[in-house]
């Protein structure tokens, strides 16, 4: 039977993809298929492969027998797994891996492993957690593309017969997907039965039906065993999978969590853990800096530097990197221009569980995040021991977990405490869009949009204004006590909640450097729809109320004087929206400028007489 990673004897050409390093020098637009994650489908193919290979030398020679890699989602882990189990799989290197760093560089262990061990790759990032009748359809069909694998069909139709082993398709219980789980794991023991060869088991996104299992314990109405339930089936599987086991030669484990590494992996004694703190894998989960020079080294003009820097970057151990998934989306190939700015592809491919923490914070919580926010950072002791439910138990817990899932970066480390700071433009205005999770800020049907389009700088529009900010603020002042909090922070922090809604047609921007100064918040349309102009809030806390018009207008005059419009690259009018805030009441003064070119502004010259 012909092997389906051999190149076929018909006689066709087969297509191969341009695979890149940190040094490849390009001479047109390199094409990616975002979305493939298939390794031999993206070698196959007429695309742009950057080289990781690297990776299979560094973990076979590093001798780990249990490996968990976590990272963030959309970092390559999924491709990175069908790459080793495509190298090991392979009968001809020279077919996929011809123009790779692997094919010349393998160390003389990895070379006399080749073809005597099997690789399986168990993916679990499509598994739906959430119900035992769900999550056993998903364990179910991934048992489905193992049988029907060429590779171990007849051996697993033997296995069957062998063993008498019944396959429901549809089961309702935990212990039906127990059932699935024993199947799977007692088909890779017969494996080595029959072959005599070692297995590398390769399971990726393995935390993802526990992170759905904790979704539903965390409901109002939910199970509250549910997630303990599920957890001690999974451990179970695995344990009995790779706990001391002789039909597995080595295994990798990637996730975007190490929650669940203490209550399932603690059996292990020889389980690694990586992350984005080591230094071990620092290069190969997304692009380095060079990497992304070589991806555009055919722009002469060199426009991806200002592009890519809306994701630059997350620290990993020495380097520095950029998220695949974002720089790929970059790349348009059906237009003259290549480039798509502004594009938030990461944080739209996920969802808002990761935010999940509480929406009174205290004072302290409320100054923490507005730092993170405005472009600070936070340090905080690394917590190794919590697990899904604990992340809500402080705001150090949280934070942890947004950096495990990409929403923060660590700036330093050191005994047992580590610098977050939020990485980029893309998760900043993540942060902000879903403010209103971390804070009360109350429902409301406020086109914001439209709002601001409507702003003249006049009475009418100043008192609109305020009569909306006033209504919104009293419908949440009963959990958000303006008098005991930071206030300035706690009016800027509000403000930026309610104009969340904007991400998206907008971008918003938060504590900025322009002109000579920074601002606190300023707002500007994506699109070409309705009035182009560009809004910057300056905010005051007043001390009393008599105040309020001075420290309006002081705000008002602070943008004009610090020249924030310089911030601006476009030529739109700048309307400035000064608060002030005592308690309760906001004060709000409008003024619009229009744009001024400076290279037409008249000179005034002085004649002074000669003597």
């Amino acid at each position: 039977m012909h092997h389906p990673l051999e190149p076929s004897m018909g006689g066709g050409e087969v297509m191969s993809a341009t695979v890149i390093n940190k040094d490849s020098k390009l001479k047109s637009l390199p094409k990616f298929s975002a979305g493939e994650s298939d390794f031999q489908s993206i070698m196959l193919g007429d695309f742009t492969y950057v080289d990781k290979t690297h990776f299979i030398k560094k973990w076979w020679d590093s001798g780990v027998k249990i490996n968990l890699i976590v990272r963030p989602r959309r970092f390559s882990k999924t491709t990175i797994m069908s790459m080793v189990k495509s190298y090991f799989q392979s009968k001809d290197l020279k077919f996929l891996f011809g123009d790779t760093y692997i094919y010349k560089n393998a160390s003389p262990g990895l070379v006399g492993a080749h073809g005597h061990v099997i690789p399986i790759l168990l993916t679990f990032k499509d598994v739906n957690g959430k119900k035992p009748n769900k999550l056993y359809k998903s364990l179910y069909n991934q048992l489905k593309i193992i049988r029907m694998d060429p590779n171990y069909r007849e051996m697993f139709t033997k296995y069957v017969k062998e063993y008498d082993v019944v396959i429901k398709e549809q089961g309702e219980t935990l212990d039906d997907c127990e059932h699935l789980l024993d199947i799977i794991t007692f088909f890779f023991r017969y494996i080595y039965t029959v072959t005599g060869k070692k297995l590398i088991i390769l399971v990726d996104e393995y935390d993802k039906f526990l992170a759905d299992a904790a979704s539903v314990t965390e409901k109002e109405d939910g199970d509250p065993k549910y997630f303990g339930d599920v957890l001690d089936m999974y451990r179970s599987f695995l344990v009995n999978m790779l706990k001391d086991t002789d039909f597995v030669e080595r295994a990798i484990l990637t996730g975007v969590l190490p929650l669940a590494a203490n209550s399932v992996l603690s059996a292990f004694n020889n389980a690694v853990k990586d992350t984005f703190l080591q230094s071990t894998y620092d290069d190969i989960f997304g692009f380095t800096y060079e990497e992304i020079a070589a991806i555009f080294s055919f722009d002469k003009n060199e426009n991806w530097k200002e592009a890519i820097a809306r994701y630059d970057s997350y620290s990993s151990g020495n380097h520095n990197v950029y998220n695949t998934w974002s720089i790929i989306n970059m790349i348009k190939t059906d237009s003259g221009d290549f480039l798509q700015t502004e594009q938030s592809t990461w944080v739209n491919s996920g969802n808002t569980d990761w935010i999940k923490y509480s929406n009174n914070l205290t004072s302290e919580e409320l100054s923490t995040v507005h730092e993170l926010i405005t472009g600070g950072e936070h340090v905080v002791r690394l917590n190794h021991d919590f697990s899904y439910q604990d992340r809500k138990d402080s705001l150090d817990n949280f934070l942890t977990y947004a950096f495990y899932a990409g929403y923060l970066t660590f700036t330093v480390q050191g005994k047992g405490m580590i610098g977050l700071a939020i990485p980029n433009d893309e998760v900043r205005e993540a942060w902000i869009s879903n403010l209103d999770k971390l804070i009360v800020v109350p429902n409301n049907a406020v086109r914001w949009d439209r709002v601001l389009r409507s702003l003249e700088e006049d009475s009418r529009s100043e008192e609109m204004l305020e009569n909306i900010l006033t209504e919104l603020l009293e419908k949440c002042v009963s959990t958000w006590d303006v008098e005991e909090r930071d206030r300035e922070n706690s009016y800027h922090m509000y403000i930026l909640g309610l104009l969340g809604s904007l991400v998206g047609s907008h971008d918003v921007k938060s504590n900025r450097e322009g002109g000579k100064g920074r601002f606190d918040i300023a707002v500007m349309p994506l699109n070409n729809n309705g009035r182009q102009r560009n809004y910057v809030f300056e905010i005051k806390r007043s001390n009393s109320e008599k105040a309020l018009q001075r420290d309006v207008d002081g705000a008002v005059q602070q943008v004009i004087d610090n020249r924030y419009r310089q911030f601006f690259e476009n030529r739109n009018p700048m309307v400035i929206i000064g608060l002030a805030a005592y308690k309760k009441t906001i004060k709000v003064k409008i003024k619009v400028v229009p744009y001024k070119d400076p290279r037409k502004q008249s000179v005034r010259l002085t004649l002074v007489p000669l003597d």
